[in-house]
């Protein structure tokens, strides 16, 4: 194996020497047969592993057996036909009997995950080569004018950028260090920007808020790309601790931006004034008056902590409009901070609060009259200067949970259907 990996090492390191000899299709054979090769050795050493440990296991249940252990003598049996069926990542050793499996069953998968790794390790070295092999290609092609050529050299690394095992290779490593111990137990995803970290267990061994992260591609919701946060826990990524870090922003309105003009606008007349921003005026006539931005926070499955700051001026003349409120949700959902009362003056406010609806709406509301007398209001407005609305603390779905030996044992991309490590900042207990 390491000779293997020694010639592939030199071969790949003098690209800029044989890349101009070989053709898109000569690439893809070697890179082909190269990772064919790592993977038989791989097979091959998990094989003779496989092969040691029932040897291993033949011996413990003939002791099992002649002290009349029945239990124990059919839980060993049960754990070689795991390894003869190639049944991998494995499931828990049973309580009852873990005094005589543990053991073993520690030192196989040790030895199996640094057989694992070394293998992902050097897959995805080949993986880079190949990929700084082919943006070489597509770009001297391209200047060669071989349009066609450059064309299959793009498409075969788009190929190798998304192939599913190769993503494994890179992953794999790292997850879990050079023992084989699990050092990341979860991939999450927070709410908001669907931004994704690998969650690592803390100094005693578990996953908490102390956790360290580590910033990763994205697998589920917006680009598949890696996205950035300067959280060094999991804690600070969920918004702890981490005043005017971790937040982010759904909503950044000035007058600059024009006219603001709501998706959902009830009751309500829309108009804009250079020095001043949008103005908000109850129509004459209507029956109910409110502003709703739809697709804007989370939902129940979601909760998030919202800040919400704007500049705004309720004027003195109004005949009864006094004030306005954020709610999350429509009529029944939960108010976001305090009520803003006129002050006749302009204002800079900041609303916190959590939310709770299952409706993703930010409405605001006006105060200072009850429904059925909204005709005294006719006419009477406010004016918004600025509006800005931010997740400030976070939720954490689970995308991919790892096992002792760090592979992925859950895997779920459906957002909807991810279970929640974090909510609302507040780690999930029983996990």
């Amino acid at each position: 194996m390491k000779s293997f990996l020694l010639l592939l090492t030199m071969i790949f390191a003098s690209i800029t020497d044989w890349l101009p000899a070989l053709s898109v299709e000569d690439l893809q054979v070697s890179f082909q047969a190269a990772v064919l090769k790592a993977n038989e050795s791989r097979d091959k050493q998990i094989g003779v592993l496989g092969q040691r440990y029932i040897a291993a296991l033949a011996n413990l249940q003939e002791k099992a057996q002649k002290k009349a252990d029945l239990e124990e003598a059919l839980a060993i049996k049960n754990e070689a036909a795991l390894i003869k069926e190639k049944t991998w990542p494995l499931p828990p050793v049973p309580g009852e009997h873990s005094k005589s499996l543990k053991r073993p069953r520690q030192t196989y998968v040790k030895t199996r995950f640094g057989i694992e790794r070394e293998w992902a390790l050097s897959t995805s070295n080949l993986a880079d080569k190949m990929e700084e092999a082919l943006e070489a290609q597509v770009t001297s092609l391209t200047k060669a004018g071989n349009l066609k050529e450059a064309q299959k050299a793009k498409e075969l690394l788009g190929k190798i950028q998304q192939d599913p095992e190769l993503a494994k290779a890179r992953e794999l490593p790292s997850r879990v260090t050079q023992s084989g111990r699990s050092r990341a137990g979860y991939l999450v995803r927070r709410n908001g920007d669907d931004l994704e970290v690998l969650v690592r267990y803390d100094r005693e061994g578990k996953i908490s808020l102390k956790s360290p992260i580590e910033n990763v591609v994205e697998k589920t919701g917006g680009k598949r790309e890696k996205g950035k946060t300067n959280a060094r826990t999991l804690g600070e990524f969920v918004g702890l601790g981490t005043e005017n870090l971790e937040r982010h922003i759904v909503l950044d309105y000035t007058p600059k931006d024009g006219k603001l003009t709501p998706e959902e606008l009830i009751g309500v007349d829309v108009s804009f004034q250079k020095d001043e921003g949008t103005i908000f005026e109850i129509k004459k006539g209507t029956n109910n008056a409110y502003l709703g931005f739809p697709n804007l926070l989370g939902t129940l499955s979601s909760p998030a902590t919202y800040r919400i700051i704007g500049e705004l001026k309720i004027p003195k003349k109004n005949n009864t409009l006094s004030g306005v409120f954020f709610r999350h949700g429509n009529s029944n959902g939960t108010v976001l901070g305090e009520q803003i009362t006129s002050s006749g003056n302009w204002q800079t406010v900041i609303r916190e609060g959590a939310g709770g609806s299952p409706f993703q709406l930010l409405r605001i509301h006006f105060s200072g009259f009850d429904l059925p007398n909204i005709n005294r209001a006719w006419g009477d407005k406010f004016i918004l200067k600025s509006l800005r609305v931010e997740f400030i603390k976070f939720s954490a779905h689970i995308v991919e949970q790892y096992g002792d030996s760090g592979e992925a044992i859950i895997t779920e991309k459906n957002p909807s259907r991810q279970r929640l490590l974090v909510t609302n900042g507040v780690i999930v207990e029983g996990l």
